[in-house]
């Protein structure tokens, strides 16, 4: 009696073993892939200049964008090189993104403004060009699937 109670133990503990190797393979090795597939890749054109760095920052939510880069998923510098900076990023996950760019030419990390409030370095975002006022998430997001995303944004100028 003993070794058909043994035999049953040894067969449900294979089939326990087989059931995780199951769901491993056709639940975690996909989504693993899914993400490794992704890629981003971010042009800020009509720099008018290659002083400074461009800051890039890369936001998965609406608090917080495009003021706070602190609040933001990920931030890049990349350094100025006019008429256009380019910057891969190939590890995100599927999802709703926005990005907010400045051009800090003088390296002291924000945007400049003048008395009245304009900037006075290069600002830009994704999915819109709005020359005047801050970028607001509803046009700036995108969503990012499996594949390549290209965006390009281009920085803008009031002064």
């Amino acid at each position: 009696m003993q070794k058909a109670s043994c035999n049953q133990n040894t067969s449900s503990k294979a089939l326990f073993i087989f059931s995780l190797s199951l769901i491993f393979i056709f639940v975690a090795v996909p989504l693993l892939s899914f993400t490794q597939n992704n890629e981003l890749i971010i042009n800020v054109s009509a720099l008018r200049n290659s002083k400074g760095f461009v800051h890039i920052s890369l936001y998965n939510k609406q608090k917080g964008f495009p003021s706070d880069p602190a609040t933001a998923l990920r931030s890049y510098s990349v350094a100025a090189r006019a008429p256009e900076v380019r910057l891969a990023i190939s590890d995100l996950s599927p999802g709703e993104y926005a990005i907010a760019i400045i051009h800090d030419e003088n390296g002291n990390n924000i945007l400049d403004t003048n008395f009245a409030g304009a900037p006075v370095e290069g600002y830009g975002s994704s999915g819109s060009n709005r020359r005047f006022g801050p970028p607001v998430w509803e046009r700036s997001r995108f969503i990012l699937n499996s594949g390549k995303v290209h965006l390009t944004i281009k920085a803008n100028y009031l002064l």
